[in-house]
């Protein structure tokens, strides 16, 4: 131990970077240390001293841990008792997390929250992200695409499995999405928005200046730009604000109207050209109506409704839609005469298990909800006034379990193609220590559904508690490079916060949802939640020339449970009731846009 201390000593001594020197990582207390901490105090006494072996939880005597270090330190501490800690009179060192948060796969959703302690507490010295890289090896011949194994994947028998895959970057260093959701929490500024147009810039910096970053602003309508500027100098002085009025002219009212804030290298440096965006904020300046809609080229003409032995279908002149009886389910959309639908559109709660749900997944199996399938109990229909209406009343539920909720599934189909889907769901069942994955419509679309446009947070991936990288604005994409290809396969790709989604074929014909009212997540790719399920490496995965799209009334967070806390009670899904309402309809790529 005495070794490695003084080895360590030697080696970094003069390195002025280093504030504080460490005595290890899970090693226990015990004489060893003690000796190790007695030296580094006798060599070094300008320095903190930190071994988060020696903090109060394993020690019980906070006297005893004061001797030998600096710094009280834990791992994956939970907010409440990081605030109880450092708001208490009594506590007699600063408090650090040594680890906090764990960036393994699809995450790690819970940055924000304890940056929002770390920058109002000086008492809070701050953390580190588990880890920087994935470990996972590339077994793949020189030229060829990546094959990453893990442990178990040699034969090995002692192994960790895929749990060298916790870094915020990929093994070949493509970033993660969670590295650009960690350099939104510590870039050296703030903003926020006052009266009149007005922004105030405050520097996080302690020693320099922000004269080196320039602010480049732009007002967004419904996702377009209708207008921008620049702060050429960010002139504030260390730990200080200044605040700038924006010339943003007239504002057309009616829409989403958002400002976004980018902070911005002025000049090249020696780790990145000029222009290099630092960070970004945003302000939804306001939201006047709830979703960008296409202004209607369809025809109207009056709804008909006829029943067949096996289904209910509604047409009209730009769609024809079928209800199965034993389904309850709107089971084929012909919109402007083509199949748009590989498979119902049903009501799920499943999704592929994220490394951080390694953990609660064990919850979700044995509640079934991996195997809850959605089964209706009575289909009626009848036509009121201009509209055909079917309602089918349904309940998810797997076997030998008590059904997850009862749902009532209201389609009022109108002339003009529409249907608005109405879930109304309740009695959810939801053992202890679980939560609910997901609750929304999941369904193919048929082959060469391409093309994906959304107004939600984009163009990242974003959750609930995962968005901070992400700004609500209309994106366009595909559903091929919608997926986030994780060395583990699982949920990704989900776009929160959206107030209308479409997936169109190379002709620009294909299908579009929004609401009225409140906004939904919403995703489309080539891989099943079931394939996503079921396969433990992306070169396994096999696209489908279908689009699985998925339109979600809630969707839990991501959080960073694989090694860290569990997921914070506000990003569960833990409902009494929910009703909600979707509308769907015929949609053309290439029709103007309005609010």
């Amino acid at each position: 131990y005495l070794d490695r201390a003084e080895r360590l000593f030697e080696r970094d001594k003069n390195h002025p970077s280093i504030f504080m020197w460490s005595l290890g990582n899970e090693s226990g207390f015990g004489c060893a240390t003690e000796a190790m901490s007695k030296y580094f105090k006798e060599k070094d006494p300008t320095r903190l001293l930190h071994y988060e072996g020696f903090n109060t939880h394993y020690t019980e005597n906070e006297a005893y841990t004061a001797s030998m270090v600096d710094v009280e330190s834990y791992m994956y501490a939970k907010i409440d008792s990081i605030v109880e800690y450092c708001e208490s009179p009594d506590t007699l060192m600063p408090y650090f997390l040594c680890e906090y948060s764990h960036a393994m796969g699809n995450g790690p959703g819970d940055l924000a929250d304890y940056w929002r302690e770390i920058w109002a507490r000086d008492r809070f010295l701050g953390g580190c992200v588990w880890e920087f890289t994935d470990h996972a090896f590339n077994a793949a011949e020189p030229g060829e695409e990546p094959i990453y194994l893990y442990g178990g994947d040699n034969g090995d028998a002692i192994n960790d499995g895929n749990f060298c895959c916790d870094g915020l970057v990929y093994p070949d260093r493509r970033v993660h999405v969670g590295l650009a959701e960690l350099k939104e929490v510590i870039c050296p500024f703030e903003i926020t928005l006052g009266e009149g147009r007005e922004i105030t810039v405050e520097s996080r910096r302690f020693f320099r200046s922000l004269e080196d970053l320039e602010l480049v602003w732009e007002i967004e309508r419904n996702g377009e730009l209708v207008c921008g500027g620049r702060i050429d100098s960010l002139d504030i002085p260390a730990r200080e604000c200044r605040t700038y009025k924006l010339d943003t002219g007239a504002i057309a009212e009616g829409g989403v109207v958002t400002l976004n804030c980018y902070v911005a290298q002025r000049n090249a440096t020696w780790y990145a050209p000029a222009g290099h965006r630092l960070g970004m904020r945003q302000f939804i300046l306001s939201d006047t109506e709830s979703a960008p809609v296409a202004k209607r080229s369809f025809f109207v003409s009056p709804v008909t409704l006829w029943e067949s032995e096996t289904a209910y279908t509604v047409s009209t002149a730009e769609a024809v839609w079928s209800v199965g009886k034993i389904s309850g389910l709107i089971e084929s959309a012909i919109l402007r005469g083509s199949e748009q639908l590989a498979s119902p559109i049903k009501p799920t709660v499943w999704r592929a298990p994220t490394d951080n749900d390694r953990y609660i997944v064990e919850h979700w199996r044995k509640a079934k909800y991996h195997l809850a399938d959605c089964y209706c109990r009575g289909v009626q229909a009848s036509v009121d006034g201009e509209c055909a209406v079917i309602e089918a009343e349904t309940v998810i539920a797997a076997p030998s379990r008590p059904p997850v909720c009862h749902l009532i599934l209201r389609y009022v189909f109108t002339p003009d193609g529409r249907v608005d889907v109405t879930l109304d769901a309740d009695r959810f069942y939801i053992p202890e220590k679980c939560f609910l994955p997901r609750f929304g419509l999941e369904f193919a679309m048929t082959e060469g559904s391409e093309l994906v446009e959304y107004f939600g947070y984009g163009p990242n991936e974003s959750y609930r508690d995962k968005h901070l990288s992400s700004r609500l604005s209309l994106f366009r994409t595909t559903a091929t490079d919608n997926h986030e290809d994780y060395i583990f396969p699982q949920e990704n790709s989900l776009h929160y916060g959206c107030r209308f989604a479409s997936v169109t074929h190379s002709n620009g014909i294909g299908l579009a949802a929004k609401c009225a009212k409140g906004d939904f997540s919403f995703s489309a790719s080539h891989y099943s939640t079931a394939e996503l399920t079921e396969r433990a490496h992306n070169f396994e995965l096999d696209p489908s020339p279908l689009t699985f799209v998925k339109l979600d009334v809630e969707h839990a967070g991501v959080g960073s449970n694989s090694c860290g806390p569990g997921l914070a009670e506000k990003h569960r899904i833990l409902p009494e009731q929910i009703s909600f309402t979707l509308s769907l309809f015929p949609y053309h790529a290439g029709d103007e846009r309005k609010l």
